[in-house]
């Protein structure tokens, strides 16, 4: 992070950061500092001990700040991780025709697996498909890399269809309706194939060996849109190397430290982003999880129908 963006970050947390009084005769942590301490634990994938020696503070200390930190940054969320308004909408679907020439994608989504300490007696629930403990992020992107949504904490052994049901965005479309979000039915996601093809969320055409030269097209423009939440999985382990496997005892503060990363990761991005960093200034989030399941053969036929209208153009 630049000095001038850590800079900008300090003036945000400062108004949410307790001031403490000053005990004994060690000097209280400022806001400054607590906020670079959080920082550089984040990115340095390292152990609180050895952070605390690098600041000249104990593990202890370390631990409260950063937790204290992370907990600001998660109150911070809906500032920085919001969903498009339809004027914004059409700047992200312009940007990615850009990018691949694919029409009317307004977001590209896909599942992450963070690698954490779990439960003792729940262990089998979080051993993913690579044998590791896991919990999902969700996450939605534009192509320009920004998050416009995240769902986090779901097991790992879930596959991403089924952490999709169990977020708040998906409740958000089964009951406002996909025009709630997508403003109208030009407009939608793109995913890969572990998704269901809905009006609102387009995926590949599945390859069982018959798939003609049109459908094979359309699956490449497909995949090369849709590759944008991969890179932005990828810059976002890579800025913040905790997520690499977080050493932390329970779940919840796990996912705690899994959304303040990508409320970082936006603030990065948005602090250079002219585009859209007006995005920031608006209260919007999504309701609070609840679970559901989507049957609807009708949508699903219509998302059909218009996956073969694309594929026709393209």
């Amino acid at each position: 992070m630049r000095k001038d963006s850590y800079q900008e970050l300090v003036r945000v947390i400062a108004p949410l950061y307790e001031v403490k009084c000053n005990r004994g005769d060690a000097p209280p942590v400022t806001v400054e500092k607590a906020t670079l301490m959080a920082l550089w634990y984040l990115a340095a994938n390292v152990s609180m001990y050895k952070a605390g020696d690098r600041f000249g503070v104990a593990s202890s200390t370390l631990f409260k700040e950063v937790h204290k930190i992370v907990d600001i940054l998660c109150q911070l969320c809906n500032k920085f991780i919001v969903w498009p308004t339809e004027a914004e909408a059409t700047i992200i679907r312009q940007q990615f025709k850009d990018r691949a020439g694919y029409p009317g994608v307004i977001g590209a989504i896909d599942g992450c697996h963070i690698d954490v300490l779990v439960p003792a007696n729940d262990q089998q629930s979080y051993i993913d498909r690579k044998m590791n403990h896991s919990i999902l992020l969700q996450g939605i992107c534009t192509a320009t890399k920004l998050f416009t949504n995240v769902s986090i904490g779901t097991p790992g052994s879930w596959n991403d269809c089924r952490a999709l049901r169990y977020s708040s965005f998906y409740q958000r479309v089964i009951q406002e309706g996909p025009d709630s979000l997508f403003f109208n039915a030009n407009n939608h996601l793109v995913g890969d194939k572990a998704y269901p093809n809905r009006i609102w969320l387009l995926t590949p055409y599945k390859d069982n060996g018959n798939l003609t030269l049109l459908q094979r097209q359309h699956n490449y423009i497909h995949s090369s849109t849709r590759t944008v939440i991969e890179h932005c999985f990828g810059l976002l382990k890579g800025r913040w190397r905790c997520l690499l496997r977080l050493q932390l005892k329970r779940i919840d503060r796990a996912s705690n430290f899994i959304m303040a990363c990508c409320v970082l990761h936006n603030f990065c991005f948005l602090h250079n982003d002219a585009v859209i960093e007006d995005m920031v200034n608006d209260e919007r989030h999504m309701p609070a999880q609840v679970t559901d399941d989507y049957h609807d053969a009708h949508n699903a036929q219509l998302a059909k129908e218009k996956r073969d209208r694309i594929a026709s153009v393209l």
